[in-house]
């Protein structure tokens, strides 16, 4: 709770951290497994922020590690729509590989078949 009101208060964006719920811990911050988990503290947030009075819009940016790194790229595509859809506009991937070429074909292969559908006309 404290990181989001800080980021309410002076931040520009909120990067959360992906974590599983493990029976028998306790962490200081919250579990985030799900698009739902996320999208109540990302509402949490703003709405710190709108009891502050802030206007300014702030960036929430989320790893796609949330997810089973195995999935295709078109789920993938559809995961970060989810994410759009509850106020995440940023994201961040790995490029997995064994080797510098196989992680260039990651990279080329997500940029390809993800990527593109996000197009927004930017340079």
């Amino acid at each position: 709770m404290l990181s989001r009101r800080r980021v309410a208060q002076f931040g520009q964006a909120w990067l959360p951290m992906p974590l599983k719920r493990t029976p028998g811990t306790q962490h200081k911050v919250p579990a985030i497994e799900t698009v739902e988990d996320l999208r109540i503290l990302i509402n949490q947030m703003r709405d710190y922020a709108d009891a502050m009075g802030r206007s300014d819009p702030i960036d929430v940016v989320m790893s796609l590690r949330m997810f089973p790194d195995d999935e295709p790229n078109a789920v993938k595509a559809e995961r970060i729509e989810e994410l759009a859809a509850i106020g995440v506009t940023q994201v961040t991937f790995n490029g997995d590989g064994r080797d510098v070429e196989e992680a260039d074909d990651h990279l080329r292969k997500f940029a390809e078949e993800v990527l593109q559908k996000f197009d927004r006309g930017s340079p």
